[in-house]
């Protein structure tokens, strides 16, 4: 089923499984970011956490 024409309860769950995988692996992404971008361990972690608020949180 194509994503806009899914029930808004459907994209509710898919939005909050995003962010439950996020939650769940901010450690690794903020190490890729780390590696990737080549800035300290603790800005890139604080990235992650800020994005996930940006985006997610304050929709």
């Amino acid at each position: 089923m194509e994503y806009a024409k899914s029930l808004v309860e459907h994209r509710s769950d898919l939005l909050y499984r995003f962010y439950e995988l996020i939650i769940k692996n901010k450690e690794f992404l903020a190490e890729l970011m780390t590696k990737e971008q080549g800035k300290p361990l603790n800005e890139s972690f604080g990235e992650v956490v800020l994005d996930l608020v940006e985006n997610y949180l304050l929709l």
